[in-house]
């Protein structure tokens, strides 16, 4: 794959102290690209409770991921 110039950072939840507000800032590596993927241009987002929820590990226990 080609490399690009492009660089991905955003607000991190990476254990369950990030519900209280504990979350980094950092670069990231989103998966690569499939000619299935939808590209979406996002102006806004947020957070919702069931993130908060997961992040404490309400249904299970913490995993990491990024949502890409």
């Amino acid at each position: 794959m080609a490399q690009t110039d492009y660089k991905f950072e955003g607000w991190m939840g990476l254990d369950s102290s990030s519900s209280e507000g504990n979350m980094v800032w950092q670069e990231f590596q989103p998966k690569e690209w499939e000619e299935t993927d939808v590209d979406i241009k996002i102006s806004h987002c947020g957070i919702c409770g069931s993130d908060l929820h997961t992040l404490r590990s309400g249904w299970v226990s913490f995993l990491s991921f990024y949502v890409s």
